[in-house]
């Protein structure tokens, strides 16, 4: 019998618990539904029956424990798991109390860490990063932080120099360092090199993210089978987890396998580029080689003064000259106008769709066909979309699906404005896991990669040049479809790579950080605050319609 939650009871707990519908991937998402959860099953609220309470109860236990497994070495979670008899137990044996007198932080605003708080490169993180016999009772603490920091920063070899830190007076010090290798092997290694390492995690207490793990791995060689029938388990032991349910609904029902359309039934692709030649260059070769089928190329030279010009012309004999166009603008008009530029043009307009390729981004082969079948599952979309990761490992996630969040959970930019939009970035900054592996609705999907329903734009509109050069203009067009009728859809099993940070990530200027500012001032004065509301409440029913409708099918198809 499954033990997983119903979907009546999943409407209950995300009613009790904001925002834990989006997703439960990364530590802090993590502890706030932990939190809210733990909060709502000791309140005695009016009109919440007792049942919810025990529901947020079981929720809160078992989402300790998942969380206590991707992260063993966070306090919160170790405190959490040390003061809870049942959440003790689950925790299978792990020396929670043991580990927590080791794992607290030290006063991190002390000055002696000041440099650490900005050490990114291997040489900082080993400059910074303080010597294993001066951490004392921090030693826990310390291991956990140089190892997230070498393996984000890519820096496999100093995460091990680091991992063999590990004291070796600690409890249970063989079963950590085996779950940690294992985590450096998922970041470092190939899935069939990471797979033996993976298996020598043995101690029940990681048993859920060992599965979990496993599976994600067999997925990735294609053994697609043994893969499900894991995450399958997975999803029967514990109570709920949004991701994973999602996740198994779309392994067990996949979308069926279609060929792209012929003439122009095919989308249009559309690129526009300013100064980044070599980054184009590269994504015009992985655009070559992919399987576009009848799909024209049309791409606007955005005013570039770079050697954009003389690549172009050494690359135009290795298209079809009948499904590839180039256009030269004198200057560069700024993203949205380009943009709208493309979308302007007769050979785009007479297509159903049109796809927008950012320069700077790696393409799989089968990534039309991908967004191609999303989109015939979803004719109602706006815009269908995909996950965008770095292109160097350790890939990890740029973008996957966008919300909003409640506005009392947003965090301001300014002090003397107020504020309604709070975009909430699923599983950004994560390692590229699996558990996003799925297709729902949302409200806005990455500008990288994305095709646009051409009716959509004839219900709501472009692009806003008001957005010019860049910034929020695709996030603002996918705002106003979804009012209009047409949500994103997201589809999570398409990975593009990305060449270079998003824009946020690069804002490392004041005069960038203004022009960001400045365009979120105009994007909150635009949408107010009952168009924010509404944008909300809309996204989320479909988010939340989308979960329970897979989870009763899950269910039916267990014979729960």
């Amino acid at each position: 019998m499954s033990q997983a939650f119903s979907a009546d009871q999943i409407d209950a707990l995300c009613g009790a618990v904001p925002t834990l519908e989006y997703g439960a991937l990364g530590l802090e998402h993590q502890w706030r539904h932990i939190t809210l959860a733990l909060q709502a099953s000791a309140q005695n609220v009016a009109g919440r029956p007792e049942d919810t309470q025990k529901l947020c109860g079981q929720f809160a236990l078992e989402m300790t424990v998942w969380a206590l497994q991707d992260h063993p070495l966070d306090a919160r979670l170790l405190r959490l798991a040390a003061d809870m008899d049942a959440i003790s137990g689950c925790a299978a044996g792990l020396p929670v109390a043991d580990w927590l007198t080791l794992a607290t932080a030290p006063d991190l605003s002390a000055p002696q860490y000041a440099d650490w708080h900005a050490a990114h490169t291997e040489d900082d993180i080993l400059q910074t990063l303080p010597a294993p016999e001066t951490t004392g009772e921090h030693s826990l603490y310390w291991i956990a932080a140089g190892l997230d920091r070498a393996l984000a920063g890519g820096h496999f070899d100093l995460a091990l120099r680091i991992l063999d830190t590990l004291p070796q007076s600690i409890p249970e010090r063989g079963s950590l360092h085996s779950r940690l290798h294992a985590q450096w092997a998922l970041h470092a290694l190939s899935a069939e090199e990471a797979l033996p390492i993976l298996q020598e995690v043995k101690h029940p207490g990681f048993a859920l993210w060992h599965t979990r793990q496993t599976a994600a791995l067999l997925r990735l060689l294609g053994e697609a089978e043994s893969a499900t029938s894991l995450f399958s388990d997975l999803w029967k032991t514990i109570g709920f987890h949004p991701n994973l349910t999602l996740l198994l609904h779309d392994a067990m029902t996949p979308l069926p396998q279609t060929g792209l359309p012929k003439g122009n039934e095919a989308p249009a692709i559309v690129l526009y580029s300013w100064n980044k030649a070599d980054e184009l260059r590269q994504t015009l070769i992985s655009l070559r080689d992919s399987d576009t089928g009848d799909a024209p190329v049309i791409l606007l030279d955005n005013g570039s003064t770079d050697d954009t010009a003389a690549m172009l012309d050494a690359m135009a004999d290795q298209w079809n000259p009948a499904l590839f166009k180039r256009i030269t603008l004198p200057v560069n008009v700024g993203a949205p106008a380009a943009r709208n530029w493309l979308l302007s043009l007769p050979e785009v307009k007479e297509r159903p769709w049109t796809v927008f390729l950012d320069d700077d981004i790696i393409l799989p082969k089968n990534w039309l066909h991908e967004l191609w079948g999303t989109a015939l599952a979803h004719p109602e979309a706006g815009a269908v979309g995909c996950t965008i990761t770095d292109h160097i490992a350790p890939h990890a996630i740029q973008c996957a699906d966008f919300h909003l969040l409640p506005q009392e959970m947003g965090q301001r930019s300014f002090e003397d404005l107020m504020e309604h939009t709070f975009v909430y970035a699923n599983a950004a900054g994560e390692h590229d896991s699996s558990l996003t592996a799925f297709t729902r609705p949302c409200m806005h999907v990455s500008g990288c990669c994305h095709m646009i329903n051409m009716r959509s734009v004839d219900a709501c509109g472009a692009f806003d040049v008001r957005f010019s050069p860049s910034q929020f203009d695709d996030l603002e067009r996918d705002m106003r479809s979804c009012l209009a009728g047409f949500p994103s859809v997201y589809n999570g099993s398409l990975r593009i790579r990305h060449m270079q940070h998003s824009s946020l990530r690069q804002a490392n200027t004041p005069a960038k950080n203004g022009h960001i500012f400045g365009n979120k001032i105009k994007l909150e004065h635009i949408h107010g605050e009952k168009s924010i509301a509404q944008l909300r409440d809309t996204t989320r029913t479909l988010v939340l319609d989308d979960l329970k409708r897979k989870t009763t099918r899950l269910h039916n198809r267990a014979g729960a």
